[in-house]
C-alpha cells in the first residue's frame, strides 16, 4: 500500500521505514514522511538553539541563586547554633595551639608592642591612653559590636609614622578600622576602600 507524504508529495510504501507510528491515525501512520518530519526537526533545531540554550542557562541560573539563597539561609541559622560555635572555638584553639603559629602570632606582637614602645614619647599623659581603653570596652558595650582603638596616623606606614600619645587615637567601629588599615590622609581623615 502507498501513501502520498502531505510535505513532499512523495509517493512511498505505508510502513514503519518511511512514516512513524500514529495509533489513532486511520491508516495507524503520520501523513509526513521521517524525511521530512527530520528536516523539519533540524531546521527547528538550528532556528532555535540558540534561544533553548539560552533558556536552560536561564534556568539552571535561577536554579543555582535559589540553592544558593537556601544554603546561604541554612549556613547562617548552622552558625548560630551551639554546636557551631562550639566547632569554632575548637578549631580556634587547635589552629592557635600550633608552635608555627605560636612563633608567628609571637614576633608580630612583640614588633607591634617594640613599635609602640618606641613610638611613645616622655610626655605622654598614660592615664588618657588607658582611658580610651576603657571608652572602647564602654561603647562596644553600647552598639554592641566590637570598637577599636585606632592612631589618626599609623605607628607603622610607608609614608608618614605617628605617636602612640592620647592625641593621636581615635575610637573606630571593628569594621572601619580594619578597612582602613595604614592609610593615611594629609588633613587626618582615612581612605576607607
Amino acid at each position: 500500500m502507498l501513501q502520498v507524504c502531505s510535505c513532499c508529495n512523495e509517493e512511498l510504501e505505508l510502513n514503519s521505514k518511511n512514516f512513524h507510528r500514529r495509533p489513532d491515525a486511520p491508516s495507524g501512520f503520520r501523513k509526513q514522511c521521517k524525511s521530512c518530519i527530520n528536516k523539519r526537526a533540524l531546521k527547528y533545531y538550528y532556528q532555535d538553539h540558540e534561544r533553548a540554550k539560552q533558556k536552560c542557562r536561564e534556568a539552571k541560573k535561577r536554579e543555582y541563586y535559589l540553592n544558593t539563597e537556601k544554603l546561604l539561609a541554612n549556613s547562617a541559622r548552622y552558625r548560630k547554633t551551639e554546636s557551631a560555635k562550639k566547632r569554632a572555638k575548637e578549631w580556634a584553639k587547635e589552629y592557635y595551639s600550633k608552635p608555627e603559629v605560636k612563633a608567628r602570632k609571637n614576633t608580630e606582637w612583640a614588633k607591634r608592642k617594640a613599635t609602640k614602645l618606641q613610638a611613645t614619647p616622655k610626655w605622654t599623659n598614660q592615664g588618657y591612653i588607658s582611658l580610651f581603653y576603657k571608652l572602647a570596652q564602654i561603647e562596644a558595650a553600647r552598639i554592641g559590636s566590637k570598637v577599636h582603638v585606632d592612631h589618626i596616623i599609623p605607628l607603622q606606614s610607608q609614608t608618614v609614622c605617628g605617636l602612640h600619645c592620647e592625641d593621636n587615637l581615635q575610637l573606630l567601629t571593628e569594621k572601619v578600622n580594619l578597612q582602613k588599615g595604614l592609610s593615611y590622609n594629609s588633613d587626618g581623615t582615612c581612605t576607607i576602600y
